[in-house]
């Protein structure tokens, strides 16, 4: 992996508890920081078909591991912001060179 790659900019959104002024409690996401990446959409197997299917689509997203990705969490989300897609951030792993996380993400319904 080049940084020549990383042609994907992403924005990582963290979920943020407050109030809404009426004494009750809201959640929204709060984006934190942006990032370089490259997607790699997958394509085969029963798992990922089955998840098409459902219109979900999922997507290895590679990234730079620095002190900001090392905070990822999987409650977070993932914006493409040249398409605006929403990802829900399924598993962070590193990779064997321990230079990238690799995270596994999904598009579409992202609430399950």
């Amino acid at each position: 992996m080049t940084s020549k790659s990383m042609l994907e900019v992403v924005a990582f959104e963290a979920l943020v508890p407050s109030e809404d002024g009426y004494g009750n409690h809201v959640s929204s996401y709060e984006q934190r920081f942006e990032e370089r990446a490259h997607f790699k959409y997958l394509r085969g197997g029963e798992r990922v078909i089955a998840a098409r299917l459902e219109g979900v689509q999922p997507v290895v997203v590679t990234i730079w591991r620095t002190p900001d990705t090392e905070a990822i969490q999987t409650s977070w989300r993932m914006k493409d912001l040249q398409t605006g897609t929403i990802y829900a951030i399924r598993a962070k792993i590193p990779t064997d060179d321990r230079l990238y996380f690799e995270l596994t993400c999904e598009s579409g319904n992202i609430n399950g």
